[in-house]
């Protein structure tokens, strides 16, 4: 899913968080537990059918669909030049200007 990236982040606020969906291992693909979707640019939405619980983990909780805002979402079909593009660039003028600059990323399995 291709989305329009055009809003400027770099005036939004001191604190942006873009979020990029990893794509699907094989193995989530033969299973079909994909449990993830992007549905615009800034929303995700956290699906997990019945059979899909984390391997390990019994859980007794009702699975029900949760959506989650972010300022930015990158699909799995994005690119390294995209999220870079869209996500931290605007931060290189203000770095090279000795303005504290922070990139934070964080893998989630």
């Amino acid at each position: 899913m291709e989305f329009d990236y055009s809003t400027d982040l770099s005036q939004s606020s001191n604190v942006v968080v873009c979020v990029r969906i990893r794509p699907e291992w094989k193995n989530e693909r033969e299973r079909g537990t994909n449990i993830i979707r992007t549905l615009e640019p800034n929303l995700v939405v956290f699906d997990p059918q019945e059979g899909n619980a984390i391997k390990g983990r019994k859980s007794t909780a009702r699975r029900t669909e949760s959506r989650f805002a972010f300022d930015r979402v990158f699909s799995e079909t994005a690119t390294q030049q995209e999220v870079f593009e869209n996500s931290a660039k605007h931060l290189v003028p203000a770095l090279l200007a000795g303005y504290n600059c922070s990139e934070l990323e964080k893998l989630i399995l």
